[in-house]
C-alpha cells in the first residue's frame, strides 16, 4: 500500500511526502484465504492439493471471494477440482478480517509515516482518495475513515485514470493530443480495445462501432417514435455510464443487448436493416398502407457453423465445469458436437472460452480465426454458458423478433438514460424463426429489470401469467433447442414424422418424436411417467365435472388435461408448498397456449 500526500492548487499539484508498505498490498490478503482454504481442503477430502490447474483455480477463486466480500457479508466458494473433486467453503467477511487481523492493525503506519514527513495531522487533509484493490476491502475503508474522522472518496475509476494519464504524457511527448474527437468515449474505447481486443483492433474499429450504434439508436427512436407516444427524451450513445456496473453480467453497458460483440460488417447490416424498416414505416405512413411482416437465428447462412465437431478450449481461469455442462447442454439436445483441443489454429475457426469481464459473445461463427467467448463473474451457470455458446451457433436474443410486440410490452420510460438502443427489435429479414412461436421461456430472452431505473420493470408480459418466467437461465427451452435442431439437424433425417403437439422428428433418433416435457410416445401422444408414477390425462365431458389433483413427497408429475369440445377448462391452485422456494427443482408449470412446445408459465 502506498500513501501520497498532494498540495494541489489551480490545476497544480506538489507531491508534499510519500511512504508505503510493500506488504500490504492485494495479494497479501489473498495469501492468507488461500492458506486457510488449503488447510481447510485437507480437512474435508484428507488430501493435499497439489495440481497446479487446481492451485491457480483456488488462487482465482480466493480473489473472486474478496472481490464478493466486498458487497456481501458471506460468500460461498464451490469449485470442483480435477484432482480430488469437489470443494465447498462458505467464507464469511468476519473470517477474513480475523485471518487479516496483523495486515489491517499495520495500515494506519504509513498513513502517519507520510504525515510526519510534511508536519501535518489527519486535521489538516481535506480529502481522502482511495484507489486500487485493496482500497476496496471495506475494513481498510473504515480504518482509514476513523483515522481521518471523515469519509473516503473511493469513486476513481483507476483503469481509465490510467488511460487518461497515459494520453496525456503521450501529448506532452508529440506536443498534441493524439485522441481528439475520443474524449467522450474515453472509457469506452479503453474497454473494447482492451476487452475485446480481437474485434476492434485499431480506433478507426470503434469509432466505426460507436457511429454504428449511435445511428442504431437514432433510427431505432424515429421508428418506435410512429407506434410509441411514451418515449424518453433525447437518448443518445453518449449518455452511457461506461465505468459503471448495471450489477448484471450479460447486461455490460457497451456491448449490443449487454453481451453481444458485432463486427462492423454485422454493424452495418443493422443499420442498413434498421434504415430499411424506417423508410417503409414513412412511406406506409404517407400512403395509408399496412406494413407486411414476411416470415431466432441470424438468417446470414455465411455466419453458420458448416464443419463439425466444433474446436474449443477453455483458459485456466475460467470455471471449467461449468463450460462443460453449458457444452454438453447442446450436445445432448442436438446433433452439434464439440472437440476440445490444447490449442487452436490460428487460421481456422473455433471457440476460446476466456475469463473476461462479464459475459460476452460473437454472433455467428467468425471466419479466418477462433472467437472469444466470455464467461467472467457470476457467468459461470451452465445456462448462461448455452446462452453464450448460442450466440456463437447464430442466435439473437428473443425479445428481438420482429413480432415481439404481441407478447411483450417495453417500458421506454423505465429504461435507464443512453440505453434505448439496447431494446432493437429486428426485422423479419434479418432474423428466421422457422415458424416457432415466440418462446418468453427462452434461455435467450433478457429478464424484466434489464437496463432498469431504480428496480423498475423494463419489460412486461402481455400475458402477465408470464411476468416471472422471463430471464430464466436454469433450463433451455424445449423451442430454444427445436430451432437450433432446425437450424443444423434437419438434414439429420431422411423422412419427417407426424409428431403431435408441437413435437418434432428426433434428429438423434430418427425413429421416434422429440416430444415437449411431459409428453411421450412415438408421436407425443401419451402423458409421460416419471419415477415419482404419478401424472395421468385427464378428460372432462361435462359442465359438472370436478377433480382435484393432489401429491405430497418428492417427485415429479405430468398431466395432460383436455375437455369436450365446446368446454373450457378452469385450474384452481389452492394450495402449494416447496420446502426451498425458489429452486430450479421446485415449481408448477402450466401449458395452456395452443402450442404444447412453448414454454408454460412458472
Amino acid at each position: 500500500m502506498d500513501v501520497s500526500v498532494l498540495w494541489l492548487n489551480n490545476a497544480v499539484f506538489v507531491t508534499q511526502a510519500m511512504a508505503g508498505n510493500n506488504r500490504l498490498g492485494g495479494q497479501d490478503f489473498n495469501e492468507r484465504i488461500y492458506r486457510l482454504l488449503l488447510k481447510k481442503i485437507k480437512e474435508q477430502t484428507k488430501k493435499d492439493l497439489n495440481n497446479r490447474e487446481d492451485l491457480q483455480q483456488l488462487r482465482l477463486a480466493v480473489e473472486e471471494a474478496k472481490l464478493q466480500l466486498t458487497n456481501l457479508p458471506e460468500t460461498l466458494i464451490n469449485l470442483n477440482f480435477r484432482s480430488i473433486g469437489k470443494f465447498e467453503y462458505l467464507l464469511t467477511r468476519q473470517e477474513f478480517e480475523q485471518v487479516n487481523k496483523d495486515l489491517f492493525s499495520s495500515i494506519v503506519e504509513p498513513i502517519k509515516a507520510a504525515l510526519a514527513d510534511c508536519q501535518l495531522g489527519p486535521e489538516d487533509i481535506d480529502e481522502i482518495v482511495l484507489v486500487g484493490g485493496s482500497t476496496r476491502i471495506p475494513k481498510i475503508r473504515n480504518i482509514v475513515g476513523q483515522f481521518f474522522s471523515k469519509v473516503p472518496n473511493y469513486g476513481v475509476f483507476p483503469e481509465l485514470a490510467v488511460v487518461i494519464g497515459v494520453a496525456i504524457q503521450a501529448g506532452v511527448v508529440i506536443n498534441g493530443w493524439p485522441l481528439q474527437g475520443y474524449q467522450q468515449n474515453i472509457a469506452l474505447y479503453y474497454k473494447l480495445l482492451n476487452e475485446h481486443y480481437d474485434t476492434f483492433k485499431t480506433m478507426q474499429d470503434v469509432d466505426s462501432y460507436v457511429q454504428g450504434m449511435n445511428e442504431l439508436c437514432s433510427i431505432h427512436r424515429k421508428i418506435m417514435a410512429y407506434k410509441r407516444d411514451d418515449l424518453p427524451s433525447e437518448d443518445s450513445l453518449n449518455d452511457w455510464q461506461f465505468s459503471t456496473s448495471l450489477g448484471n453480467p450479460e447486461h455490460l453497458p457497451y456491448l449490443l443487448e449487454g453481451d453481444m460483440v458485432l463486427s462492423a460488417e454485422q454493424i452495418q447490416l443493422l443499420v442498413a436493416d434498421f434504415r430499411s424498416q424506417l423508410s417503409k414505416i414513412e412511406y406506409c405512413q404517407a400512403n395509408n398502407c399496412n406494413e407486411r411482416k414476411k416470415r431466432i437465428l441470424t438468417s446470414d447462412l455465411n455466419r453458420r457453423w458448416k464443419k463439425f465437431p466444433i474446436p474449443f478450449i477453455i483458459q485456466p481461469d475460467v470455471n471449467r465445469q461449468a463450460i462443460l455442462e453449458g457444452i454438453e447442454n447442446w450436445e445432448r439436445t442436438t446433433c452439434i458436437t464439440f472437440e476440445e483441443k490444447n490449442e487452436l489454429a490460428s487460421d481456422s475457426s473455433g471457440l476460446n472460452f476466456v475469463f473476461g469481464e462479464g459475459c460476452f459473445s460473437n454472433v455467428g461463427m467468425v471466419k479466418g480465426r477462433s472467437q472469444r467467448i466470455g464467461i467472467g463473474k457470476n457467468c459461470d451457470n451452465p445456462f448462461v454458458v448455452s446462452h453464450e455458446i448460442a450466440h456463437a451457433l447464430g442466435f439473437f436474443h428473443e425479445q428481438s423478433r420482429w413480432d415481439r410486440d404481441d407478447y411483450v410490452e417495453i417500458q421506454f420510460n423505465n429504461i435507464l438514460p443512453g440505453f434505448l438502443n439496447q431494446f432493437l427489435k429486428f426485422s423479419s429479414s434479418l432474423t428466421t424463426t422457422f415458424g416457432i412461436k415466440y418462446d418468453l421461456g427462452s434461455v435467450m430472452h433478457y429478464d424484466a429489470f434489464g437496463y432498469a431505473k431504480e428496480g423498475m420493470a423494463t419489460i412486461l408480459t402481455k400475458d402477465v401469467n408470464y411476468q416471472e418466467t422471463i430471464g430464466q437461465r436454469f433450463r433451455l427451452s424445449f423451442d430454444d433447442v427445436k430451432k437450433m435442431n432446425f437450424a443444423y439437424c434437419n438434414a439429420s433425417c431422411p423422412f419427417q414424422l407426424p409428431c403431435l403437439h408441437s413435437g418434432y422428428t428426433d434428429p438423434k433418433n430418427c425413429s421416434k418424436c422429440r416430444c415437449p416435457d411431459g409428453l411421450t410416445g412415438l408421436l407425443c401422444s401419451k402423458v409421460a411417467r416419471t419415477k415419482t408414477l404419478c401424472g395421468d390425462q385427464l378428460i372432462f365431458k361435462s359442465e359438472e365435472e370436478y377433480r382435484k389433483l393432489q401429491f405430497k413427497g418428492v417427485g415429479e408429475c405430468n398431466y395432460l388435461i383436455k375437455a369436450s369440445r365446446g368446454l373450457r377448462i378452469c385450474l384452481s391452485m389452492d394450495a402449494i408448498h416447496f420446502k426451498d422456494h425458489c429452486q430450479q427443482n421446485s415449481f408448477v408449470e402450466i401449458h395452456y397456449q395452443t402450442s404444447l412446445g412453448r414454454t408454460g408459465a412458472l
